[in-house]
């Protein structure tokens, strides 16, 4: 992150100075790219990958009922109260919203970050059945987001079960 940083500072630098011309390099990447199919067939894979390697299948499977529980039964309620949350704020803020809207922004907001987690609960030196229910939680609501926000952006563009 910190290298991209540095990276576009950079550019935006030398735009600046003139020394290159970003605006049509930029604008034609932008055009080009599909966020939607690089967030989620690229990144979201790999840094679930990445999470997954540090959870032991077998203890994860001897806690699937809870692990499950938890990333559906959790990320549902979060998505809920975000998004009421958020509509809420808005609302006292004069600035209305649809509370589809809402709960859109409460699906992407709703998943933790696995890796994360499982640095913070390593460092706590918390027991080994709690780390995989928790990690196991984290790893699995970053699916269960997807779903949830996919279902939601369906029903926002009219595109729902008839």
């Amino acid at each position: 992150m910190a290298t991209a940083l540095v990276g576009s500072i950079a550019l935006l630098v030398l735009d600046a100075l003139g020394a290159i011309d970003l605006s049509p390099r930029v604008r034609e990447l932008v055009t080009q790219l599909d966020f939607g199919n690089t967030l989620l067939h690229g990144m979201l894979g790999l840094l679930l990958f990445a999470s997954a390697l540090h959870i032991d299948v077998a203890d994860l499977g001897t806690e699937k009922a809870a692990v499950g529980l938890l990333a559906l039964g959790g990320t549902l309620a979060s998505t809920a109260v975000v998004g009421a949350a958020i509509y809420g704020v808005l609302a006292v803020l004069g600035h209305q919203i649809r509370w589809i809207d809402a709960l859109l922004f409460g699906a992407l907001i709703a998943p933790t970050d696995p890796i994360a987690v499982l640095g913070m609960l390593k460092s706590a030196g918390a027991p080994r059945r709690l780390e995989v229910r928790i990690v196991g939680e984290s790893l699995f609501n970053d699916g269960v987001g997807v779903v949830i926000f996919t279902v939601m952006l369906a029903i926002e563009r009219g595109q729902g079960a008839t």
